[in-house]
């Protein structure tokens, strides 16, 4: 049974009881929930997540075997695992298009920090330093 903790409004509405009691003990009581009933703004967290960044942001990608960084802009986001046309697991991907190319890009986003980078500088940094220390 799904409780208040497990509400995406929990900290603000936690929030917003906590200054009620200081305010008025007695109207703070009308805001107290059992365990056994859920308010009507519950939502569940599981149904939330929280995305690396948003659609129209620009990264940049390490093109490892040909030495040089590719700017794309997100337009999407895929957050299923499934297989590719080879038989190999995909996991969550932003889905990009550089200026360049009319092709999208399927970046995975366990790659962010190693060879995908929301900051120009951050991937310069990694392309010069060859890897060694991209984040892991």
């Amino acid at each position: 049974m799904p409780t208040c903790k497990d509400c995406f409004h929990h900290e603000v509405c936690a929030d917003f009881r906590r200054n009620i009691c200081e305010i008025d003990q007695r109207r703070f009581e009308e805001y107290k929930i059992n365990s056994d009933d859920l308010c009507g703004n519950f939502k569940s967290k599981a149904y939330f997540v929280e995305l690396p960044c948003k659609v129209s942001d620009t990264v940049y990608q390490i093109i490892g075997h040909y030495d040089y960084i590719r700017e794309c802009k997100v337009v999407g986001f895929h957050l299923g695992e499934f297989s590719d046309l080879r038989g190999h697991k995909r996991k969550p991907y932003l889905i990009c298009r550089s200026d360049s190319s009319r092709y999208l890009s399927h970046l995975d986003i366990d790659k962010i920090g190693k060879t995908v980078f929301f900051a120009l500088d951050e991937a310069e940094a990694a392309l010069k330093d060859g890897g060694k220390n991209a984040n892991v």
